[in-house]
């Protein structure tokens, strides 16, 4: 069964919101295969038990079940006719509003009321007899068009901002400058519907949250501008030294384990985050920062894996690979197979 998500204020009056998703926001359980007994009644009610006649088609005998009898009015519809009022009044944008269809023919009594001859019914349709027949997906289209009416006639009431979440919730006011705040027990998120601020703005007007963020977007933006002149002067160094490019590897990447019984000193435990450089043999130990290693013999490979040229993608392929000895950026042949230098 579908359900609505929509926050309550617990200090304010909203009987008729309550009222009006009463049996939305509702859960049947069935525990041991025992449908509850009032339950049964009442989608026993909803059909007719004697054939009736349908006043949309004009069927003049719908058999028994094939029909839906509102409880508001006890006007009767075959199901294929109300379904398909149904899907029009959705359509139309009435939601909020369904209705008995039904039109007097001749002077007749609906309940208390009585009924002139052109007049429609206009008996309200109960949420539990368009949940019974229509199917979820058009029921949920449904609950989200009288969700959308709501919000539309009450001032307070708005649709959560954050993307992907589709509650509603009870915006106040709680800033001197008029911002709202959307605090949204579904998603987490709270935000500001005056200004769009996310998270909201706390202890702050729009105004000074405004200019916090073009602050902080220009010092974003000398950022950017100084990374790039950096990175820019890595791309003008002259061309690494190669000389040793051809070698072959010859070692394992790996120390190996040692005999602790004859390790006293606990050598062993030094070299637990040592690796070995497999061209030249050397130990090489990373304290922090991208795995992308290269020795002082100018071999590069990953720290993490060992894999020659860092091609294994346990780091980005962008990234360059930072000298031990320079500390200069080595973007040249990133994507070679073969450690470029």
């Amino acid at each position: 069964m579908a359900s609505s998500s929509v926050e309550m204020d617990t200090d304010g009056d909203d009987d008729e919101f309550d009222s009006d998703y009463e049996y939305a926001s509702s859960e049947y359980s069935i525990d041991d295969d025992v449908y509850p007994t009032e339950l049964l009644e009442q989608q026993h009610s909803l059909f007719n038990q004697e054939p009736v006649s349908c006043p949309i088609c004009c069927e003049e005998r719908v058999e028994e079940g094939g029909a839906l009898i509102l409880p508001a009015c006890s006007h009767s519809f075959c199901v294929e006719c109300f379904t398909r009022y149904l899907e029009v009044q959705i359509g139309q944008g009435n939601a909020d509003n369904i209705i008995c269809p039904f039109i007097c023919a001749a002077a007749a009594s609906s309940g208390s009321d009585t009924l002139s001859i052109g007049k429609q019914c206009n008996a309200p349709v109960g949420m539990d007899v368009l949940h019974e027949i229509m199917t979820p997906e058009k029921y949920e289209r449904l609950m989200q068009q009288k969700e959308s009416a709501f919000v539309r006639k009450n001032a307070d009431y708005h649709h959560c901002i954050t993307p992907d979440c589709t509650n509603i919730v009870l915006c106040k006011i709680v800033n001197d400058d008029g911002a709202r705040i959307c605090d949204c027990f579904k998603c987490g998120h709270t935000s500001c519907l005056t200004c769009g601020a996310r998270p909201f703005h706390v202890g702050k007007t729009c105004e000074d949250w405004r200019e916090e963020r073009t602050r902080k977007k220009a010092a974003h933006l000398r950022t950017v501008a100084r990374n790039q002149q950096q990175f820019g002067s890595y791309l003008a160094r002259p061309d690494p030294d190669r000389t040793r490019a051809s070698e072959e590897t010859k070692y394992d990447f790996e120390f190996g384990s040692v005999d602790t019984d004859n390790d006293p000193d606990g050598f062993g435990n030094a070299l637990q985050n040592v690796k070995r450089c497999r061209r030249c043999g050397n130990g090489v130990e990373l304290l922090e920062g991208c795995l992308k290693m290269k020795c002082i013999c100018g071999y590069r490979f990953c720290y993490q894996c060992g894999s020659e040229n860092a091609l294994c993608g346990c780091t980005p392929r962008h990234h360059g690979f930072t000298g031990n000895q320079t500390g200069h950026g080595d973007f040249s042949g990133l994507a070679g197979t073969k450690s470029y230098t």
